[in-house]
């Protein structure tokens, strides 16, 4: 018996069997009468065979040795011995003919063939060949919790999987006809099922896997299933972004010795999305108020020093921390819309945080298209920490804190990050120091001869705790004469400010009027507001607006008086006598 049919003239000697077939294939058999000449001296076809034969045809089922199915020849099933074998018609013409032969099973066999009514008998074999699965064909997806791949393969299409979690797999070792084969798997030596990503459908020009092999973890971690011919894996996964396609295979990629079995690809699986993100900070860093006094003052809005801006470097990770390079152009779904909850804190008081940017663009997000984008932020016009009830110096301890997520959920896993801390020595640090200070500007009444400048106490003071005293470190405080507020009485008296220091020095404005050369008295008023110093954060509760309400909204005010003077100190009494 040979796969082709025997040329004619016949060779002296046949060596042409079957190697491999196809499960569920059918193919032919060539049977050829071939015998010695009468003579004894050569070998050759043997023409005088002819006409219809009963041959009697078995299978030896070598690998395994039980299969469930035999094979059909002219679609007859044939037996698994020559005792249970029984006879059937082949047309003979001239010594040679052909069957159909038809086997729905995978594995190593022979096939048999006895004339047993010739005299003598004559038999023939094939030899042992392979029958090979038609498809190792992946026949369901789904992920770890039940729920079927949704085949998406878009950005924004339903999320399957999340990169190296664990989905599901079920693969079907099928024959030409689309039936399972229920041996395959069932050797002497077990033939097992690898499976890889046969191609990225998405992102375009991304990368099958980290290591952009098409490697899926656990690939050869297949069971048989309770079908026959079946077989489950449930540990697989995929380590990237995207959607795939899946393609199974003879795990040795040699199946009996006689080559690779390779399966059709599966539809698209996916998507997957990161598995988490990764966040590293810089070391930011804020400046301070007052370089020069190494301080802020409390309510001073303040930001980040030009150059050390906070900054995340946020990366999108498989389940085992490996970058997912994928994760890049519209297949990146981070953004302002998905962060969360931005927010300043400090160890004690609360943080004003109104001139911030808003959320919606900060911070501001840069690609790196590698798998990781970089947040950035600004302070805008600053943060403050909140003035209350006047409190002692201190060094002040402030985090930043977000919530890292992204459009699929993907998270940072230890939400919310923080930058710096509450505790002490933990938070953001500051370029000079990170030293707060309670305040205010006092100015305090003068009088004087009005033929000669008049000077006028115009300070900046610090809370220590227990009073206010003079802040000797405030070197930096602006307060210009057009902030200087007067209203003179007579309307027509000009004593005019003057400001000596600007910035103050060691606190003090060297504010001064000059002579109006008439008696009077001018109300003076510091405008610590936007539209003079603007230095809000000096204001105080004075009593002299009538309104002690506790409000910090009151500019600091005094009178100066011309006309008077305080005399020598020496005199004790004096008296005029007429």
């Amino acid at each position: 018996m040979t796969a082709n049919a025997v040329p004619s003239p016949a060779p002296t000697t046949l060596h042409d069997p079957l190697t491999t077939t196809t499960a569920g294939a059918t193919f032919p058999l060539y049977i050829t009468a071939f015998g010695g000449s009468s003579g004894g001296v050569s070998c050759g076809v043997v023409d005088a065979y002819d006409g219809d034969k009963k041959l009697r045809f078995w299978m030896d089922a070598l690998d395994p040795t039980a299969p469930p199915r035999v094979p059909t020849v002219d679609k007859q099933a044939i037996a698994t011995t020559e005792a249970a074998s029984s006879a059937q018609l082949v047309r003979f013409t001239q010594g040679r003919a052909s069957v159909s032969v038809q086997y729905k099973d995978t594995g190593r066999l022979a096939l048999q063939v006895l004339d047993g009514n010739a005299s003598p008998e004559v038999r023939g074999a094939t030899g042992s060949f392979v029958s090979l699965p038609a498809d190792l064909k992946v026949v369901a997806v789904e992920n770890e919790s039940g729920e079927a791949n949704p085949g998406s393969s878009t950005p924004t299409g339903k999320l399957f999987a999340r990169a190296g979690d664990p989905f599901v797999v079920t693969v079907d070792a099928l024959d030409a006809e689309g039936e399972r084969t229920p041996s395959f798997g069932r050797e002497t030596v077990p033939e097992g099922i690898r499976l890889q990503s046969a191609a990225l459908v998405a992102p375009v020009g991304g990368r099958n896997g980290t290591t952009d092999e098409g490697t899926i973890e656990n690939a050869t971690d297949f069971s048989a299933d309770a079908l026959p011919g079946r077989f489950v894996g449930k540990r697989f996964a995929f380590d990237e972004v995207g959607a795939i396609q899946l393609r199974a295979s003879v795990a040795d990629d040699d199946f009996l010795g006689a080559g690779p079995v390779l399966g059709s690809a599966s539809d698209v699986v996916g998507r997957f999305a990161p598995h988490h993100f990764t966040v590293v900070a810089n070391a930011p860093r804020f400046a301070t108020g007052c370089a020069v006094g190494a301080f802020t003052w409390m309510g001073q809005p303040f930001g980040y020093a030009p150059g050390f801006e906070t900054e995340l470097i946020v990366t999108a990770v498989d389940r085992d921390g490996e970058t997912t390079a994928n994760y890049i152009d519209d297949w990146l779904r981070l953004s302002n819309a998905t962060l969360a909850h931005r927010s300043y804190r400090a160890a004690s008081g609360s943080v004003d945080e109104s001139g911030l940017p808003a959320p919606t663009v900060d911070p501001a997000i840069t690609t790196r298209n590698d798998g990781s984008a970089i947040l950035r932020f600004s302070s805008g016009s600053g943060i403050a920490l909140v003035r209350g009830a006047p409190t002692a110096p201190f060094d002040a301890e402030l985090e930043l804190s977000i919530d890292v997520l992204d459009a699929d959920a993907t998270a940072y896993p230890s939400n919310p990050f923080r930058v710096g801390g509450t505790s002490a020595g933990a938070g953001i640090d500051f370029d000079v120091a990170r030293r707060f200070q309670y305040g205010r500007v006092r100015l305090d009444n003068a009088f004087g001869s009005e033929l000669v400048t008049l000077p006028m106490r115009l300070r900046t003071q610090r809370f220590d705790g227990t009073a206010f005293g003079d802040d000797d470190a405030d070197s930096c405080s602006r307060i210009p004469s057009t902030a200087i507020r007067l209203t003179p009485s007579p309307a027509s008296l000009d004593a005019r400010p003057s400001i000596a220091h600007l910035p103050l020095f060691s606190g003090d404005a060297g504010l001064t009027f000059a002579a109006p050369h008439v008696s009077g008295d001018v109300e003076v008023r510091v405008d610590l507001g936007a539209t003079g110093a603007n230095l809000p954060w000096l204001r105080a509760d004075w009593p002299e607006d009538g309104n002690q309400d506790g409000l910090l909204d009151d500019d600091p005010r005094a009178r100066a008086t011309f006309g008077i003077w305080e005399g020598r100190d020496a005199l004790i009494f004096q008296r005029e006598l007429y």
